[in-house]
């Protein structure tokens, strides 16, 4: 399990990445919405710009996804021009 802790992208934030947007889904069965929430606090900890959006229903993607895709083009835009 060393390996695992060794790679995990959790223990690779630093204060010197790029802003950070997640979308998850909290009907995820693959991914769990803790481990979004983890490394957002671990963001946050380093004062790196992020955001967590929370599909209400949404599965590991889902098929209505305009709101988010527009959210995505706002983060863009604002930290990425």
């Amino acid at each position: 399990m060393a390996i695992a802790k060794e790679i995990s992208p959790i223990n690779s934030v630093s204060s010197d990445d790029p802003p950070v947007i997640i979308v998850h889904g909290d009907k995820d069965m693959l991914v769990p919405k803790q481990q979004s929430e983890s490394i957002i606090a671990k963001f946050k900890e380093v004062k790196v710009t992020c955001d967590l959006l929370i599909k209400e229903g949404g599965g590991h993607g889902w098929k209505d996804i305009d709101v988010e895709e527009k959210k995505f083009v706002e983060w863009f835009d604002k930290y990425l021009k």
